[in-house]
C-alpha cells in the first residue's frame, strides 16, 4: 500500500529525524545501476536550495551505509575518507560491521521520497544517540563536507 503523496510529504517533514535509517529497495546508484540499500538521515527535513540552487525544495542530507568495510582498512583506496564505523551488534539495524562514508553524501528531495514511501522505502528505526554523536563528531572534523553541509548537519 502506498501513502497518498500529500500524506507522505507531511510524514517525511514531521516524523523523520537525524539518525533515522531507511531501507530503499532498488535505490538508484547511477543511471545504469540500482541496489537495495540502507540510508541514514544526517539531517531532519531541510531547505536543500541553500546547498544547491538547482534543488528548489526541502529534503534530507543522507549517507548510504555499506558493509564493504575492506575498502576502508589499511592500504585500501578509501582509507582517508571521513567515515563512521558501526560495529557488528552495536545496533540491531545493522547486523554486520557497517561504514557510513561522509565523502558520499547525497541530497534526497522530499518529493522524490514521498512517491516511493511504503512501496520501496521503509523506515527501519533510529540510530542510538551515541552513534549520532559519533556522526556529529566526524562531521565536525570532516575535510570533504562543505561548510554549509556541516552547518545543516550539526544544527539538525
Amino acid at each position: 500500500m502506498d501513502f497518498p503523496e500529500p500524506l507522505a510529504k507531511k510524514y517525511l517533514q514531521v516524523a523523520c529525524q537525524k539518525g533515522d535509517v531507511f531501507f530503499w529497495k532498488e535505490s538508484p546508484l547511477s543511471e545504469k545501476e540500482s541496489k537495495d540499500s540502507y540510508y541514514v538521515l544526517l539531517t531532519k527535513c531541510v531547505d536543500l536550495s541553500s546547498l544547491n540552487s538547482l534543488i528548489n525544495e526541502d529534503g534530507f542530507i543522507v549517507v548510504r551505509a555499506t558493509t564493504r568495510t575492506h575498502y576502508y582498512g589499511p592500504g585500501a583506496k578509501r582509507i582517508n575518507h571521513d567515515i563512521v564505523f558501526i560495529k557488528k551488534g552495536e545496533t540491531e539495524i545493522f547486523p554486520k560491521d557497517t561504514v557510513l562514508d561522509l565523502n558520499r553524501v547525497r541530497y534526497l528531495k522530499k518529493s522524490e521520497l514521498s512517491k516511493i514511501l511504503d512501496s520501496r522505502l521503509e523506515k527501519k528505526g533510529r540510530l542510538d544517540s551515541c552513534i549520532v554523536k559519533r556522526i556529529n563528531e566526524c562531521v565536525l572534523m570532516s575535510t570533504t563536507l562543505s561548510p554549509r553541509e556541516q552547518k545543516l548537519i550539526r544544527q539538525s
